[in-house]
């Protein structure tokens, strides 16, 4: 029983949550925009290169020679290095 209403308060919770401080609701009869305007979107893609799946792919092999990265390991600081390197 206990079990239970601990579920069910926790599902509760989980769907609640506050607005950003500030925000309005749209006026009636108005929709609410989810998608970024156009300006917005092609500054956003003009800041990042595009994706390059053969970097990619040579990168996961770089972190895969590592072994594994335990954190806090002298393997986790050099993939640390080598990731960090790369930004």
């Amino acid at each position: 029983m206990l079990r239970a209403a601990l579920s069910a308060m926790l599902l509760l919770l989980a769907g609640c949550h506050a607005a950003p401080s500030g925000a309005q609701p749209p006026p009636a009869g108005q929709s609410v925009q989810t998608a970024p305007p156009a300006a917005q979107t092609a500054a956003v893609s003009a800041a990042h290169p595009a994706f390059n799946a053969d970097r990619a792919m040579q990168l996961l092999k770089q972190q895969v020679e590592f072994g594994p990265r335990v954190l806090n390991t002298p393997a986790h600081h050099a993939c640390l290095q080598m990731l960090e390197s790369q930004m």
